[in-house]
C-alpha cells in the first residue's frame, strides 16, 4: 500500500501544532471554509452583481470560446473574485458533458492574461493531463506567438514521469517541468550554453580574419607534428615493409586494403577563406538559434525583460540575412571583414536593398554584433547548472502550475513562508528571489467532489492562496475509501459536498453536449431535477445514428444475459462473468465488422 499521500495529508494537517510554526494557511481561506456560515455567504454574494462580473472580464475576449451562458457565468464570477480583498470559494457543479473541462481551462487562460498565479489541482494524473493538454491547446491557438501576452513558458506541468508518461515527443513535453529543466539545462551550461554560443559568434564577426590566421596556424602545426610522427616511425616502418608487401602479394582483396591503409597518411586540409566563413558562421549561428528557440519556449517571461525576447527575434533575422549575404559572396574577400565593423556605405541598410553588396553586408555584421552585445548586457540568466535549482526557479515564476493534489506538497520547499527554509542547496539566494515574484493567489480544483475533504488540505495551506475555485459533481463517484470504518467516519467526503450540504452558492453548468437525449433523460430528471439541458450537437440529426441492426439496438438498450454467474480469480476483488464477457465481445465484434469502431 503505498502511504506517500497520506503522510503528506497527516504533515499539513500538524502544520503549526508540533514545531510553533505559524499557520501558513492564516490568509483566511481554511477558516472560511472550515466556518462557512451561509447567510454570510449571501450577504457577501450580493456585493457582485452580474454587471461587475461582466465588466471585470471585458477584456479578456471571452466569446472566442464560444461559452454557453452558464460557462460563462461560472468563468466571469471565478475572475471577478480576485479582485476582492477578502478569501473567495466559489463551487462550479458540472454534470457530465457539460464541459467542465473547458471551463477550467477558460479560466486558466484568464488568469494567465491577468497575470494572475494560479495553482490547478486534480485527485489523479488523467484528469490533470486532460486539463494541461487543454490549456496548452488554448495558447497555441489564441495567444498569437504571445502577442496576446501569454507564453508556454508561463505554465509548468508538475508530475512524476513514470505516471504521467511525457516523453520528449509528447504535446505536454512544452510545459512538463522535467523536459523543460533538461532543456535549460543545457542553455545555462557554461560549456555549449547560452553565454559560450553568444561570445563565441561575437568572437567570429568581430575578427573573422585573425580567427581564420589561428585555423591555418593550427592546420600547419598539427600536419607538423604528423611530419615528425612519420619521420621518427620512418625506421621501424621500413623493417615491416618488407612483410607487409608479402603479406599483401599472397592475401586477398580484402587483407591488400587493408596492407594499403596502414600506410596512409593523415590528411589535412585547408578551407579557403570564404569557405571557413560560411562554415563557422553556419555551426555558430544553428547553436545560438537553438539556445533562443529554448530561451523563447521555455524561460520564464517578466515585463521588464520583454526587449531581451523580442532582440532575441532580431538576431535570428539577421543572423539569417548575414548567412545569405555570405552565400551571395559578400563576406568572400578579407577587405569585407577588415574594415571597421561600424563602417558602412551611405546610405545602406539591411532592408532597402543597397546598390553595394559588401556595404548591406557591412550593415548586417554591424547590426547583428549591436544586437548580439545588448544581449550580453542585459540578459540575465541564472547560475545554475544543477537540475534541483532549476526546477525551484521556474515553480517560482510559473504563472500556471498544474499537478495532483498530492504532489502540490513539493510547493511547500518551492514557496518558503518567514518560517520555513526553501530546499535546493541555494538556500538564502532562492529565498530572497521567492520574495521578489508575487505568490500563487487562485487555487482551482477539478473531480473536487472525488478529492477527500482532508486531502484538499494538502494545496489549502500553500502560502497566500485567497482565493479557491472546485469544479466537481457531487452526484458522481465520490472518494475512494476502502476501509468500511473510515467510510462510517465519512473519511471519503469532500468539501465539495460538505459546502453544498450547507446550502453554498454553486454555478449550474446547464447544457450537456455529450449524451443522446434519451440518454440523457434520466439522468437529468433522476439526479439534476430536470435542469439540464442537451446541446444543438446532440439532437441534430447525424448524432442519430444505428450502429446495430435491431429494434434492442437504439441510443442505449439493457441487455439481461441469463445464465451467467460471477466468480473471482486468485488475488482479485474484481468479480468477472464470463457469460457476459462473451456477448460483450460479440457485440464488439459486430461493431468492427461495420467498421464503426
Amino acid at each position: 500500500m503505498n502511504t506517500k499521500t497520506y503522510n503528506r495529508i497527516w504533515t499539513c494537517l500538524q502544520l503549526g501544532k508540533t514545531s510553533g510554526q505559524k499557520r501558513v494557511s492564516d490568509a483566511g481561506l481554511v477558516d472560511a471554509i472550515w466556518r462557512y456560515s451561509a447567510s454570510k455567504a449571501v450577504e457577501n454574494d450580493s456585493r457582485s452583481k452580474a454587471s461587475h462580473r461582466s465588466a471585470a472580464a471585458d477584456d479578456l475576449g471571452l466569446d472566442r470560446f464560444r461559452l454557453n451562458e452558464s460557462q460563462l457565468n461560472a468563468v466571469e464570477d471565478s475572475v471577478a473574485a480576485l479582485g476582492s480583498p477578502s478569501p473567495s470559494l466559489k463551487l462550479i457543479w458540472g454534470p457530465p458533458g457539460t464541459g467542465k473541462t473547458k471551463t477550467i481551462s477558460t479560466i486558466l487562460w484568464a488568469m494567465l492574461l491577468r497575470g494572475h498565479r494560479t495553482l490547478t489541482c486534480a485527485p489523479t494524473n488523467t484528469a490533470v493531463l486532460e486539463v494541461a493538454s487543454r490549456v496548452v491547446q488554448l495558447v497555441r491557438e489564441f495567444s498569437n506567438g504571445g502577442s496576446g501576452g501569454c507564453f508556454l513558458s508561463d505554465i509548468v506541468l508538475l508530475g512524476n514521469n513514470e505516471k504521467m508518461k511525457v516523453e520528449a515527443s509528447h504535446e505536454l513535453s512544452a510545459v512538463f517541468l522535467d523536459c523543460r529543466v533538461e532543456r535549460l539545462s543545457q542553455c545555462f551550461s557554461p560549456n555549449g550554453g547560452w553565454g559560450h554560443c553568444l561570445r563565441s559568434l561575437m568572437d567570429f564577426l568581430a575578427e573573422p580574419v585573425s580567427k581564420y590566421q589561428l585555423y591555418t596556424d593550427k592546420i600547419t602545426k598539427d600536419r607538423e607534428e604528423e611530419e615528425k610522427k612519420r619521420n621518427i616511425s620512418s625506421n621501424v616502418l621500413d623493417k615491416k615493409n618488407k612483410n607487409i608487401v608479402a603479406r599483401c602479394n599472397k592475401g586477398n582483396g580484402h587483407e591488400k586494403d587493408r596492407c594499403n591503409n596502414e600506410g596512409d597518411a593523415q590528411v589535412f586540409v585547408t578551407l579557403s577563406f570564404k569557405d571557413f566563413v560560411r562554415t563557422t558562421h553556419k555551426e555558430l549561428t544553428h547553436n545560438l538559434r537553438h539556445c533562443i528557440e529554448t530561451l523563447q519556449n521555455d524561460f520564464p517571461r517578466e515585463p521588464t525583460t520583454a526587449p531581451n525576447f523580442w532582440c532575441m527575434s532580431d538576431v535570428v533575422e539577421a543572423t539569417r540575412v548575414l548567412g545569405a549575404l555570405l552565400d551571395a559572396g559578400a563576406g568572400d574577400r578579407h577587405e569585407a571583414w577588415v574594415s571597421d565593423v561600424g563602417d558602412a556605405c551611405s546610405p545602406c541598410s539591411v532592408s532597402n536593398d543597397p546598390p553595394c553588396k559588401e556595404c548591406r553586408f557591412r550593415k548586417a555584421r554591424s547590426l547583428c554584433l549591436e544586437q548580439l552585445e545588448y544581449l550580453r548586457n542585459n540578459l540575465k540568466l541564472p547560475g545554475y547548472y544543477d537540475k534541483r535549482p532549476i526546477e525551484i526557479y521556474l515553480l517560482q515564476r510559473a504563472k500556471s502550475i498544474l499537478c495532483t493534489v498530492s504532489t502540490s506538497f513539493r510547493l511547500y520547499n518551492v514557496l518558503p513562508t518567514d518560517n520555513q527554509k526553501p530546499v535546493g542547496g541555494q538556500g538564502q539566494q532562492q529565498r530572497k528571489e521567492a520574495e521578489i515574484f508575487p505568490p500563487l493567489e487562485l487555487l482551482v480544483v477539478d473531480e473536487a467532489a472525488q478529492l477527500k475533504e482532508c486531502e484538499a488540505m494538502i494545496p489549502l495551506q500553500l502560502p497566500c492562496i485567497r482565493h479557491a475555485v472546485f469544479i466537481g459533481d457531487e452526484r458522481q463517484l465520490p472518494a475512494l475509501v476502502k476501509s468500511k470504518i473510515s467510510e462510517n467516519a465519512d473519511f471519503g467526503r469532500s468539501i465539495f459536498e460538505r459546502l453544498i450540504s450547507l446550502g453554498c452558492r454553486k454555478h449550474l453548468l446547464d447544457t450537456q453536449y455529450r449524451m443522446h437525449p434519451e440518454i440523457s433523460r434520466f439522468p437529468v430528471w433522476r439526479f439534476y431535477d430536470g435542469k439540464v439541458g442537451d446541446g444543438v450537437n446532440v439532437v441534430s440529426k447525424s448524432h442519430r445514428r444505428r450502429l446495430l441492426r435491431g429494434n434492442m439496438f437504439g441510443p442505449y438498450s439493457f441487455i439481461n444475459v441469463r445464465g451467467g454467474r460471477e466468480s473471482s480469480e486468485e488475488h482479485s476483488r474484481s468479480p468477472k462473468n464470463t457469460i457476459e464477457i462473451a456477448v460483450v465481445s460479440l457485440i464488439v465484434e459486430r461493431l468492427f465488422r461495420g467498421r464503426h469502431i
